[in-house]
């Protein structure tokens, strides 16, 4: 097994390969990720997918294949779960926010913003345009009318920020000279 590759990486690229294509069984599933120099056994694969919530498709015609959180080739169908998922992968990973001009800055760990950048686009939540992602960081953009201040309280209140713990905003970096600490997610 490569050991380069986190978990994050692995849900991000097994996400990617079952919205692109219909995958019909866990050693399939397996070839794609090998083509792309992700190697796993048959137990982490399907821990993987257990994680990830995949589900069998079973269409009128054709075999079954898989489906993450109900996005298939067709499309996205809307999910209440998303939300939920949305923030418990926000208050295990999400390390600090930061409010900009141009958005919501969230630093993850190594590995971690594509995946989460991912899941937040897909969550289907009204105050989000989109996002982009970088190794540990995304930018998350907030859709009119809604302004980046709401989109920061929605995203810090779903990571599990307390009030005591406000995200960093760029005049706080300013102040005194001095890097103020981030927001980090409660213990709870």
């Amino acid at each position: 097994m490569n050991e380069d590759i986190t978990r994050p990486i692995r849900h991000y690229r097994i996400t990617a390969i079952l919205n692109r294509k219909r995958v019909n069984s866990q050693n399939q599933l397996m070839s794609l990720l090998e083509k792309e120099g992700i190697s796993v056994t048959q137990a982490t694969l399907s821990r993987d997918l257990n994680e990830l919530g995949a589900k069998k498709m079973r269409p009128l015609e054709g075999p079954a294949y898989y489906v993450v959180d109900d996005v298939h080739p067709a499309g996205l169908s809307a999910d209440p779960g998303l939300r939920g998922r949305l923030r418990r992968l926000l208050k295990t990973i999400a390390v600090s926010m930061v409010e900009t001009d141009a958005g919501v800055f969230i630093r993850t760990p190594p590995g971690g913003a594509q995946y989460l950048a991912s899941v937040i686009d897909l969550s289907g939540q009204p105050e989000i345009l989109g996002s982009i992602a970088g190794d540990d960081t995304i930018l998350v953009f907030a859709k009119k009318p809604f302004t980046i201040s709401e989109l920061l309280l929605l995203l810090t209140e779903l990571a599990g920020f307390t009030n005591g713990q406000n995200p960093v905003r760029p005049d706080d970096l300013l102040d005194e000279g001095r890097a103020s600490s981030p927001a980090t997610p409660t213990d709870k």
